[in-house]
């Protein structure tokens, strides 16, 4: 297919028609794009070649819900009257699925060039979805981990360089120690808090008063105090088993940033919050293999349920295994640190 290559300057947008494309559910996807990346990485297509890989504010007219997404693929094809095409997998972050997205429905992109931190920094992202009366927490802004997103991508293209000769098996040790990987990283998933006025960033991990739980003095954990609980591996994560079906709670207040559909990753709707109070005040946490109770922009309160675990059910993809999951700082998967995750097993049941 012939598909041209028109310069196009950031602020520059299309409208039109929208649809999605890529998945288990679509016949004609290979899960390959034109970017290299799998239909697994959230991402839209769009007709020009001069574009790929850059990054576009994509909008939906009737709702107003925006998300930042990399143009991974090229399409769709003109005589389908549509404009832009969505991957299945970036569908929940206009807040669809594929059995509700409203194909042909108008969307806007505008285009903010291949530079993904002045992509993360100038594009605003969708309003939160606040129950009436909830007040939204001050959260610091945040910007993308510029050095970390590399470092991803070099592991990324290593990767993919040892699997295409062969040597990309669960036996190499490249692999299953996360020296590399061949998953293209998310640059949603490299965002971190941006310098106080000050010009300093937050600690680490800064102490924080006991949140409230329902018992004064006692601090939320990730678990209720009468869930079952089997500790298992630690790597980026702590991984642990609890009850199938069963609630992970919040250790402190904040706000959920990202619900994420990664079918051969953490599954396909597993929550991505930063929390405001409790012990983990200022940093990010992944709860993978898991579902999420929450939309993005939802706020919470500690001790609230964020996500549940998997009942053991085929359908539910990678959260299948009953009462599993791996919670972890989003910032260990950047950096790859494989022991980041005993900052986390402290936290499982504090009550």
């Amino acid at each position: 297919m012939n598909i041209p290559s028109i310069p196009v300057g950031s602020g520059q947008s299309v409208t039109g028609k929208v649809s999605w494309f890529g998945g288990p559910n679509d016949s004609t996807d290979s899960g390959h794009t034109a970017s290299g990346a799998t239909t697994a990485t959230p991402g839209i297509a769009v007709y020009n070649r001069a574009t790929l890989g850059g990054y576009w504010r994509v909008t939906d007219t009737k709702t107003g819900r925006s998300a930042v997404l990399r143009q991974t693929d090229l399409g769709p094809a003109p005589f389908t009257g549509r404009k832009i095409d969505v991957t299945y997998s970036a569908l929940n972050r206009f807040g669809y699925g594929e059995h509700n997205f409203p194909t042909d429905s108008t969307f806007k992109a505008e285009y903010l060039g291949h530079n993904p931190q002045a992509a993360a920094t100038t594009a605003p992202t969708s309003p939160p979805t606040v129950a009436p009366g909830l007040k939204v927490p001050s959260i610091p802004g945040v910007q993308l981990d510029q050095a970390a997103f590399q470092q991803a991508e070099r592991r990324a293209l290593v990767g993919k360089l040892i699997a295409s000769s062969g040597g990309g098996g669960a036996s190499n040790p490249l692999f299953a120690s996360g020296l590399v990987s061949t998953k293209t990283p998310d640059p949603q998933e490299y965002m971190t808090s941006s310098p106080t006025a000050s010009g300093q960033t937050p600690a680490a991990v800064a102490p924080a008063p006991p949140a409230a739980s329902g018992a004064p003095g006692k601090l939320a954990g990730f678990l209720p105090a009468n869930a079952k609980l089997t500790m298992g591996r630690i790597d980026q994560g702590q991984d642990i088993a609890t009850n199938p079906g069963g609630p992970v709670t919040a250790p402190g207040d904040g706000v959920v940033v990202a619900v994420h559909n990664n079918p051969g990753g953490f599954g396909e709707n597993y929550p991505v919050v930063r929390f405001t109070t409790g012990p983990l005040a200022g940093r990010t946490v992944y709860i993978g293999h898991t579902h999420s109770a929450l939309k993005v922009g939802d706020t919470f309160k500690a001790g609230q349920t964020l996500s549940h675990t998997g009942y053991g059910t085929p359908k539910e993809g990678n959260a299948r295994t009953p009462g599993w999951a791996e919670i972890g700082l989003a910032s260990a998967l950047s950096s790859g640190d494989m022991s980041a995750g005993k900052q986390i097993a402290p936290l499982l049941r504090r009550r």
